[in-house]
């Protein structure tokens, strides 16, 4: 399994892959340090045209804009809105950007829909907790299947062919990926978070998903709340229970929550494709 897991992460680490696009990986350095300032991030989005526009676009959306202010000016935003909230922005713009292959397009926009569902419920349920970082709560969930995004932005033709494999396989999910590929999708995960120093939140998540650090516990619930959206089941009774007890919020409120999640969801989605 080491050597299958350091070849594959070698492999992805050479290729040029939309969800880390050179003006994305600048921006998530600068997030992961704590001397970088908004006048720096706001410089480095603005030297990608495309970019730029994406970022003013959803930053005038009703999530983000609740003062309903137009936002032109890309630093102004920065200051405005959050040198955080402007890194998951462009964040998960590179998340969704990752949909290329028409053949795995399917498979891909429900892992990458997944993962957006499971941020904005995380971050949310972080926000219950007094002592946790939503913020990076939601950029850890976001990019918890980093290994699987990337994995499907690269295989290309043989790619739908391990798609088909895996789909067949008639086993667990993990051990199909095992069998398959020599590896898991979250080891590969974890495996280019370590390459990539991203953040050690994110790699403790990844190594010990069952944790009961409360943050770790916050990406676990967004992850199956998402996973239960994507599977159409909205019974979230059994999660929301362990979320009200934890956070010594009732039921009813915790539950108004995610649904409420799934609505914003939705709506601010649109902004990102338009």
């Amino acid at each position: 399994m080491a050597s299958d897991l350091k070849n594959w992460v070698k492999y992805i680490g050479t290729q040029s892959i939309p969800v880390f696009n050179e003006t994305i990986q600048s921006v998530l350095n600068l997030s992961m340090d704590e001397k970088s300032s908004s006048k720096q991030l706001a410089d480095t989005i603005v030297q990608d045209a495309a970019l730029t526009s994406r970022v003013i676009r959803i930053a005038n959306s009703p999530y983000y804009n609740r003062f309903n202010t137009e936002f032109t000016n890309i630093r102004r935003i920065v200051l405005l809105i959050g040198f955080k909230k402007i890194t998951e922005i462009c964040l998960t713009l590179s998340i969704l950007d990752s949909i290329v292959d028409k053949k795995t397009r399917s498979h891909v926009y429900t892992i990458t829909i997944k993962s957006y569902h499971a941020a904005i419920q995380a971050r949310t349920i972080a926000e219950l907790y007094n002592f946790t970082d939503p913020d990076m709560v939601y950029i850890s969930t976001l990019l918890f299947n980093i290994g699987e995004i990337a994995f499907w932005s690269l295989s290309g033709k043989s790619g739908r062919l391990i798609s088909d494999l895996l789909n067949k396989s008639g086993v667990k999910h993990e051990e199909s990926e095992k069998d398959i590929l020599g590896i898991t999708f979250r080891e590969l995960s974890l495996g280019l978070v370590s390459e990539w120093k991203l953040s050690s939140l994110l790699k403790r998540a990844l190594a010990q998903p069952s944790s009961n650090d409360i943050n770790i516990k916050c990406i676990s619930y967004g992850n199956l709340i998402a996973e239960q959206i994507i599977n159409k089941d909205f019974n979230f009774d059994s999660i929301a229970e362990k979320i009200a007890k934890e956070s010594g919020h009732s039921l009813k409120e915790v539950r108004t929550i995610i649904l409420e999640n799934i609505a914003v969801t939705k709506d601010t989605y649109n902004y990102y494709l338009g």
